[in-house]
């Protein structure tokens, strides 16, 4: 710390001070020492290349007296004009514009009168270029005209100086909005660039960076938008005014005016634990508008918002659209929640979030148990959402023709392309490649900013295997079964410890499989007929593109598939009528002899109370 306070403050560092630094501090300083000489020799360096007479030392030099001598040696008092500096540069193969050229002698040439000259835009830029101020033209040309209060084209000292002057005047420390205020935007940032001109420590100035940091760093204050906050939570407020907030707060957040509830991770727990509530209120109305926003919600929690959060809350809101799907009352909702999953597993996918597409494998999954959901198509329509993550919305996969007895053939042709995100996680279900490849899980990482839908194919860190025994598989079976289940223990402790955002592509790919494997397994078990036939023709899709993928289904399971496959399951008939009742002896009423004898015994003595 001292010693790079010693550099920052220019105080020199000899040979002797250094060594005494090592001594104290125990050596292994690495920042640079302030050497006195380091500038001066470059300014002679420099100075020699312009004027062309850099001297020989080890040359002859001219015989005369010493007073002779010295006045040959000192250039100190030799002047170039214009000319001669480009002349100069040309000379040393600097090539440069004139302009550039002019304005780097205006800068060397202290002692001129400055007040009277004029840059233009271009000037300007190169200006900003040699003060290592590196922004973009619209920013740079935005400043110029900021500068430029005559409007004629170039701008002088004095309307520098009357723009500075307004950024001293102004309070930038209570700056509350920006996103509505773009006059105070331009001023913040014309701010910064000047801030990087004046510095002596050379600052970069990245202009994406400062605008990240300066919109994270200024605390969302909208009355207008925690009241539409305030309501979602809020069950006595009217079904038409928390519609009213849904619909605002979707089109806030979609422009840019609500981005600040997305950074903010407390107002971002309240947005989507409030959608989560109105997904399930009484009325079809609200129901219908908290479906018909999400999709477009979550898309923009998962470009702007702490990916941490939406994880958290991911799987409740899932669980919701199910609980509406498993309810017969709210049958009018069916097809608009439908088409709000598949919208939620096709953003996802193509947004290429690894952990987010794990989770939907882990809750669809648990869809496809008895226990978690009560209707048959229900049940169905998650086993076919956990084949959608694989095959893609419009894969000729996801259902099959209850008519046929066994599963169709693959054809490599109706699979997603190499290249495209579901062919991820099919590959990684398959065992083809033991998580999502670099490219895919480098897609989103440490990236808040707005992606793509469109994938962007093509990248040399891709791993692709071809179909067939894997190179990933699970080799010997014997020496797995006998493996250290301690062992086993610790490691799926530490996943639990772990983040989502901190999983790798093995850890990630192995929960997928899993994840995969267990939604299959608890179909297989389902008591519907339709539902089971659905999971072994899935489970035998990925049987031929993997010949071990059965080995990590549960054995119950297992064997049912294996029994299906074999054709020993025996066949079901609807057709069939049931067996009728056996036949049985009427009983003949006139052959019944009955006798019957009443008698009644009367003995009734009146008698008074004892009073």
């Amino acid at each position: 710390m001292v010693e790079n306070m010693f550099f920052k403050a220019q105080i020199e560092v000899d040979a002797t001070l250094e060594k005494a630094f090592d001594q104290v501090f125990g050596g292994g300083y690495t920042g640079e020492r302030w050497r006195d000489t380091a500038m001066r020799g470059k300014l002679d360096n420099l100075w020699e290349k312009l004027h062309g007479q850099k001297k020989d030392d080890n040359g002859p030099k001219k015989k005369g007296n010493k007073q002779s001598d010295d006045a040959q040696d000192d250039d100190s008092n030799i002047q170039l004009n214009v000319q001669q500096f480009i002349d100069a540069l040309k000379i040393n193969n600097v090539n440069i514009s004139a302009d550039l050229a002019q304005n780097i002698f205006n800068q060397i040439d202290v002692n001129k009168d400055d007040s009277n000259i004029q840059l233009n835009v271009q000037q300007f830029i190169d200006a900003l270029k040699i003060n290592n101020v590196n922004i973009s033209a619209d920013l740079a040309q935005n400043i110029f005209n900021q500068i430029d209060v005559n409007k004629n084209g170039f701008i002088t000292k004095a309307e520098m100086d009357q723009l500075l002057t307004k950024l001293d005047a102004l309070d930038f420390g209570n700056i509350t909005d920006l996103a509505n205020n773009p006059e105070m935007l331009n001023l913040c940032m014309t701010k910064k660039v000047m801030d990087c001109l004046l510095s002596d420590e050379g600052l970069q100035f990245v202009e994406t960076e400062f605008l990240a940091h300066l919109t994270t760093s200024i605390e969302f204050n909208d009355p207008e938008a925690f009241t539409y906050l305030n309501k979602l939570g809020d069950r006595d407020i009217g079904w038409e005014e928390r519609i009213f907030a849904m619909t605002q707060l979707n089109k806030g957040i979609e422009s840019g005016k609500y981005d600040g509830i997305l950074r903010d991770d407390n107002l971002l727990r309240q947005l989507l634990f409030g959608i989560a509530a109105q997904l399930l209120d009484e009325n079809q109305n609200v129901q219908s508008k908290a479906v018909e926003i999400l999709p477009n919600l979550l898309d923009e929690c998962f470009n702007k918002a702490n990916l941490n959060v939406v994880y958290e809350h991911l799987p409740e809101i899932l669980d919701n659209l199910f609980l509406i799907l498993d309810n017969p009352k709210c049958k009018m909702s069916h097809d608009n929640v439908r088409f709000g999953i598949d919208e939620i597993i096709d953003n996802i996918i193509n947004t290429q979030h690894p952990v987010a597409a794990l989770q939907l494998a882990k809750i669809f999954a648990g869809k496809c148990d008895l226990e978690n959901v009560n209707n048959a198509d229900t049940r169905n329509y998650g086993l076919q959402c956990l084949s959608k993550i694989m095959f893609s919305l419009d894969s000729p996969y996801l259902e099959f023709d209850v008519k046929q007895v066994m599963a169709p053939k693959v054809d490599p042709a109706k699979l997603p392309k190499e290249g495209d995100p579901y062919r991820e996680w099919l590959d990684t279900a398959t065992s083809h490649q033991p998580g999502p490849s670099v490219r895919y899980m480098n897609q989103n990482a440490g990236n808040q900013s707005q992606q793509e839908r469109k994938h962007r194919s093509g990248s040399a860190n891709e791993l692709v295997l071809g179909y067939g025994k894997s190179a990933y598989g699970s080799g010997n079976q014997e020496s797995e079964e006998q493996g250290d289940d301690d062992q086993k223990e610790q490691k799926e402790q530490a996943l639990e410890d772990k983040q989502l955002t901190e999983y790798t592509s093995e850890e990630i790919g192995t929960e997928f499989v899993d994840a995969v494997s267990n939604g299959l397994s608890s179909a297989m078990m389902d008591p519907n007929r339709r539902n089971k036939i659905h999971a072994f023709k899935t489970n035998n899709i990925l049987n031929q593109l993997q010949p071990e993928f059965s080995k990590n289904l549960d054995g119950e399971s297992k064997r049912r598939y294996d029994q299906w496959q074999s054709g020993d399951q025996k066949p079901y008939s609807p057709m069939v009528q049931d067996k009728p009742l056996p036949s049985f002896k009427k009983i003949d009423p006139k052959l019944v002899a009955m006798n019957t004898t009443t008698k009644q015994k009367v003995n009734f003595k009146p008698s008074l109370p004892d009073i």
